[in-house]
């Protein structure tokens, strides 16, 4: 990608496995074999989003694509 992509350009990085918040932070408790009481509900309010998302089309007609699936890959690096 070094080498295809252009200097000073923003490439993000994304998969196409779809996971809410509350699923990612389940998720990385269970990789750190810690349960659900680390989790805190926060009351209303527009910045409590449920998911977030990257467009990678920039990187992808780079030719990277996504070799793992997000769920088995969290926790290895």
């Amino acid at each position: 990608m070094f080498n295809k992509g252009k200097l000073s350009e923003i490439y993000n990085i994304g998969t196409s496995d779809k996971i809410s918040n509350l699923e990612l932070a389940k998720l990385i408790l269970r990789k750190m074999k810690k349960d659900e009481s680390y989790i805190d509900f926060v009351k209303g309010g527009s910045f409590n989003d449920k998911m977030y998302s990257v467009n990678a089309e920039k990187i992808k007609s780079l030719g990277w694509k996504q070799q793992h699936s997000f769920g088995k890959s969290v926790g290895k690096n």
